[in-house]
């Protein structure tokens, strides 16, 4: 019998405090509120290969790298009739720690993370070319 991961919460994991600042990124989607609560149950890595570690903390959906702690994404949720929604969606845009490639690129590697590593879905990971 395989067991439930573990619902990550901030105390999870050794993270970084943000630092800042971020900007916005061209990102929006609905889900349903079977997917919501998928995504709510966030991502504790497992092994060095799990790069991210991703929490929820109502209403802000965070993601960190795991090997730094850095804090690269933060993606605001509200509710919709389907589920709920992303009312915003923010990268950091520090260029001593992460500066992003194009905002559209940052927002292909938000979906690619959303979608891959919280819902399972089997989906490739984006170019940065756009290609």
């Amino acid at each position: 019998m395989q067991q439930d991961p573990p619902i990550a919460t901030r105390d999870s994991w050794k993270i970084l405090d943000p630092s800042g600042p971020f900007v916005p990124v061209p990102y929006e989607r609905e889900v349903s509120a079977r997917q919501f609560e998928r995504i709510r149950c966030g991502l504790v890595p497992r092994e060095m290969e799990d790069k991210w570690f991703i929490y929820f903390d109502e209403p802000w959906l965070y993601l960190h790298r795991s090997w730094t702690g850095l804090l690269v994404y933060r993606v605001k949720f509200e509710p919709s009739q389907r589920g709920a929604r992303i009312s915003l969606a923010e990268v950091l845009d520090d260029s001593k720690h992460y500066k992003p490639s194009s905002l559209e690129y940052e927002a292909r590697l938000l979906d690619f993370l959303l979608r891959a590593l919280l819902l399972s879905e089997r989906i490739p990971f984006p170019d940065p070319e756009g290609k």
